[in-house]
């Protein structure tokens, strides 16, 4: 659960990025919280959020059960959540897009699958909302998320792979590598 947390951490720019999803927002200024902040200028729109790939069961308890509540609770904004398999994903948006009733607002696309969106031209530059956060995103995907410029997409998470080695067999290892 601690992984979680610190997942969590990383969607600092997903709030903001819900937020510019929603439809209809209302005009600036209206809805202010008493810190300045537009925290309920959305309230009583809806949000419809796609996550694509197979998520683990703690993700989806911790999107369902966590950060979506707490999410419409601060903002008034009622989320409706999708769990699509890639494949199923692309052939949702890709209906959706052609078809002129978009419904997913907010997508959560695997790196490896982020083409088909791009290429489709079915992605807004979000390049605005990501500055606007004023938070400090890692490059080392730009090549698969941007495309002429355009920010289409913004890194969520990071799988984090541990070895656990038995130090006595460090002597043994290949030439070329190292601990």
């Amino acid at each position: 659960m601690n992984s979680l947390r610190k997942v969590a951490g990383c969607v600092v720019v997903g709030a903001t990025l819900l937020v510019a999803g929603c439809s209809n927002p209302t005009p600036s200024g209206e809805g202010s919280a008493s810190d300045g902040s537009s925290a309920n200028s959305f309230a009583g729109q809806e949000l419809t959020i796609m996550f694509t790939g197979s998520a683990q069961v703690s993700e989806k308890d911790y999107y369902l059960n966590t950060y979506i509540p707490k999410f419409e609770q601060k903002y008034g904004v009622k989320v409706n959540v999708d769990f699509e398999a890639q494949a199923d994903g692309i052939t949702k948006i890709g209906a959706e897009q052609s078809s002129g009733k978009i419904v997913s607002d907010v997508l959560y696309v695997d790196t490896a699958n982020m083409a088909p969106y791009i290429s489709g031209d079915w992605m807004e530059d979000i390049s605005g909302p990501v500055s606007d956060a004023g938070v400090t995103l890692t490059t080392m995907y730009d090549d698969v998320m941007t495309k002429d410029g355009q920010r289409l997409f913004t890194p969520n998470s990071f799988d984090v792979y541990l070895t656990i080695a038995n130090k006595k067999a460090l002597p043994y290892l290949p030439d070329g590598l190292r601990p």
